[in-house]
């Protein structure tokens, strides 16, 4: 299956995240997201460790 340009524009935009509108983002802006992701049922969220500027390190696994 080819997608073309118009098809990609549309799922875009159905499956795009509102929250962030900028091109870069940090950390504390992605933490609440991953708490809403955890009430899907669909995902598992799991902390796998820290950064060395001792941020957590998320898994996110579907299914």
């Amino acid at each position: 299956m080819k997608l073309v340009k118009v098809d990609f524009i549309k799922a875009f935009s159905l499956y795009e995240e509102k929250a962030l509108m900028h091109r870069r983002f940090k950390h504390a802006d992605i933490l609440p997201l991953l708490e809403n992701i955890r009430s899907y049922g669909r995902f598992t969220v799991a902390e796998i460790g820290k950064s060395t500027e001792d941020r957590l390190i998320f898994r996110l696994q579907y299914g």
